[in-house]
This record gives C-alpha cells, structure tokens and sequence, in this order.
C-alpha cells in the first residue's frame, strides 16, 4: 500500500510540474513583455503556464508543445526584436516539414503601428509560418495599433477576453476554486548595509548596463554638445560628440545589470586603431535620471520614516544589497534589474531604475496591494483593469505621469523598495543613428539628436527621458 501510495504521489508531482502552456514574447520598448505577463497573470489560476522572453526558449521544443501564446512587436520596417531574430531563423529552414508542429495549437498577438505601411509584419508572418507548419490557431491573429483609441489596448482587451474563454474550456484547465492560493512574493530581497549620511556613498560610480544582444558597453567622454538650430526655433536639435575610453568594461552576463564593483565585471584595452562601428550602425545610450525626477523619488521614499527603528530609516546615501532571488525561481523578467552589491539608494533611483518611465497597468495592480486606503485601493484596480483603460489612458498615457508621480497622489499607497524594483523597469537604452564616418575617428561617435518637448492636456511639460538627459550634458562628462 505505501509503495502504490508513493508511486501515486511521484505521478501527481511528475504531472504538476509539466507545463501546459507557454508564453513567449518578443519585445523591443517592453510593451510585448508587459502583455505576455498580463495574459500570464489571467491564466496561471486555471492552467498551468510559464512565460518567458523568445530569446530564451529552445525552439527544437515546440514539436513538443501542446499550446503556445506569442506576442510579438514590429520593429524598423518590419523586423523583428532582435531577441527574436535567432528564433525566427530556424523558422525560416526550409527543412521544416509541412507538418513538423502538427501537434501545436497557439495563438499570436502583434504590436505595432498602422501608420507604418510594415503595419504588424512580424506577427502576420509568425502567424502564417505557423500555419505552413501544420499548426493550429485556437484564437484570432491579434493586431495591437498604437494608432488607436487606446492605443494597443483597443485590440488587446477583447482579444484577451475570446483568448481566456477559449483556454477555459481546454480539458486542462481547473476550476479557479480549487487552483492554487495566488501568492505574489517578491523578487528581490533588500539588506541595509549602512545607512551612513556620508555624502561620499551617494556618488555615482561605473556601471555596465546591459541588453541581450551581442552589444559591446562602453563608456565614453563628452566631447562637445551644440546647439544646431536656432535658438528662436522650437526644435533644439543636438550635436553631441562623444569619445569612447581608452577600456572597455564587459560582463560576463550579458542580460546583466550590475555596478562595476561586482566580481563579474572586468576592463579590457580597446584597440585604438580598429573602428568601433560601421556606417549605418546605430548607438545605444543609457540614460541617467533627472535630479527632478530622483528628488521626487527620495522624498516619497525618505519621509515615510516616522516610527521607525533608526537602523531602518532610508536616506539619500543608504547603502543596499539587492539581491535577485526571482531568478531562481523563473520569476524575474529580463527587462528588471539584476542583483546590485553596495548600491546607494540615490544611486538605485539615478541610474538603475526607470522612475521617470511611464507605468504600465500592471503597476497599478500591484500597488493596490499596499494601499491602506479603501478608496485608492478601489481607483488603482481600476486604472489596472481593463475596464479602466479609458481612465489609465487620460490619467496616466496622455499626461505621461511617472512611476513616482503616481505614488505622489495616492498617499496611502507606500510598497517597500523590494516591491518597486519588482515593479519598476531597469532604464532601458535609447537608440541613435551615429551621424559619423569611423574612418575619420575611429574613436569617436557623433550623434544628431532631437530633444523631445510636448505639452500634455493639461499643460505640463514633458521632456524625453534620454534626449532631455542628452541635451544637459557638459564638456568632460561620462556616458
């Protein structure tokens, strides 16, 4: 009896641990990520299910697959994300049988822009070579737009709903009741080092910020920053000359987001004769918060003190160590921060995290949690739900308020650092066409930029994150 018992319990567990369905997406600006965790978060109480960047799956397995879900964005004229470009090559081998995935249902979401004439090309050909392949749809190929109503969420909100109803009446799935207890624990685990007032821990130091490509980071020195239109015009368009260090610093992690005081990161001598780039080659440029943005931040997050023990009170130079402890678990998304070792709170809020961004949906949802107001508790869902998009999209989209500003007017509302990094993007790069020829300077790059300036509807002025910080830059500054 306890043999059966126990060859009846190895099953049990052998069967909850497969995984049902997959998520997988491809994103650029993070928006496809942010819709692949929205769908995760509708469908893990009925179905067992995983979600992860394209980049990441071993596309040999899907002959396996029983369903699969794909947001997909449209980058350029109609490329994929570059995590997605290894992914989309073995797709296209022309040794793939007709009915290599013929045991695969799936279901594909594009976003991108109608006003672009490769209007979502990257999910209509995904969703046509899954079809050549002999798979099978189980939903409608959606088509997210930026030009409407509610930009992407027009379509998004109806498709999720016939996707879920279609996934509920899978033989799979089971009843919400008896699902699993929804738990969110958090992804990073915070520890006070010292919270010293010495000025000296607030001082910002190397760091390497890294994507998913092959990309080398490298720092470099401002050279010149000029004016190119007139000063009368409205448009202040930038000539920044920048001029790469003489070291490179390198990761051996290349998803990794990391001070320059971690044991990971090394210097290597770049040859100075040998060109950094290529015509037509595009600069990634990582940005730093702007003081506005990071004094908002610190005194929502320093004035919340009253009461507590001394040892636990933040100030501006508090040095942490955050440690990623989602990773093991496979709950840490990519576009998030890594662990940071010795890392001041101003540092954190300067050059790590995305504060001055725009929150997704998701946001709301999760500070719903820790609102001790009934009443902002209720508004946050309600910015977070999909019958709220109308009021998410005049209250937070149009005025493009910050992840800070938010926290701002709901002052119930205090989540601890661990919950905002869990919360909160790492600042991702901005791209620009380098406006140079390497074969005059093979160290230097020369950038063209158009600061960003908008006034929202109720008249606040809003600059571009990156071309704001580029247009403040001084003579002898590092990038």
């Amino acid at each position: 009896l306890l043999y059966g018992i126990t060859i009846y319990w190895y099953r049990r567990k052998q069967e909850e641990s497969i995984v049902m369905l997959q998520i997988l997406y491809a994103s650029e600006t993070g928006n496809a990520e942010e819709v692949a965790y929205n769908i995760y978060s509708k469908l893990k109480s009925r179905l067992r299910c995983s979600v992860s960047n394209i980049s990441q799956y071993n596309v040999q397995d899907m002959p396996n697959e029983k369903y699969l879900v794909f947001v997909a964005s449209t980058t350029g004229v109609g490329d994929p994300p570059s995590s997605m470009k290894k992914f989309w090559n073995f797709m296209l081998r022309k040794s793939l049988g007709g009915d290599s995935l013929s045991n695969l249902q799936f279901g594909v979401f594009g976003l991108g822009d109608s006003s672009y004439e490769q209007f979502n090309a990257v999910a209509r050909r995904l969703h046509a070579r899954l079809l050549q392949l002999g798979a099978t749809p189980f939903v409608e190929l959606g088509h997210g737009d930026d030009q409407a109503q509610y930009g992407f969420f027009t379509a998004l909100n109806s498709w999720m709903e016939h996707l879920i109803q279609t996934i509920h009446r899978f033989p799979e799935t089971i009843e919400s009741s008896s699902a699993a207890v929804n738990v969110c624990l958090p992804d990073y685990s915070i520890e006070i080092i010292s919270n010293s007032l010495d000025t000296d821990n607030c001082a910002p130091f190397p760091i390497v910020m890294n994507n998913d490509s092959d990309s080398i980071v490298y720092s470099a020195s401002v050279k010149g920053n000029e004016r190119l239109t007139d000063a009368r015009w409205e448009q202040n368009v930038r000539h920044v000359t920048l001029t790469v260090n003489s070291e490179r610093v390198v990761t051996s992690e290349l998803t990794s987001i990391s001070s320059a005081t971690d044991k990971n990161i090394t210097s290597q001598p770049l040859d100075t004769g040998v060109a950094l780039y290529e015509a037509g080659d595009v600069a990634e440029l990582y940005y730093r918060n702007s003081p506005e943005t990071v004094s908002l931040a610190l005194s929502i997050l320093c004035d919340r003190n009253e009461g507590e023990a001394e040892e636990s009170k933040l100030h501006p130079c508090t040095i942490l160590n955050i440690t990623n402890i989602g990773k093991t678990r496979g709950s840490w998304r990519s576009s998030r921060i890594d662990t940071l070792s010795h890392c001041s709170l101003f540092v954190l809020l300067e050059q790590y995290l995305d504060i001055g961004g725009i929150p997704m949906r998701s946001y709301f949802e999760t500070l719903s949690r820790y609102a001790d107001n009934p009443l902002e508790a209720e508004k946050l869902l309600e910015l977070a739900s999909a019958e709220g998009t109308d009021l998410y999209f005049d209250y937070c989209l149009r005025e493009r308020r910050s992840y800070f500003e938010v926290l701002a007017e709901f002052k119930s509302c205090r989540p601890p650092v661990s919950v905002l990094c869990s919360a909160i993007p790492a600042i991702p790069p901005r791209q620009y066409s380098i406006a140079s020829s390497p074969l005059l300077e093979p160290r230097q790059i020369e950038l063209c930029v158009a600061v960003a300036e908008r006034r929202t509807p109720y008249n606040r002025k809003r600059v571009g994150l990156c071309s704001g910080f580029i247009s403040q830059l001084t003579v002898g500054e590092t990038v």
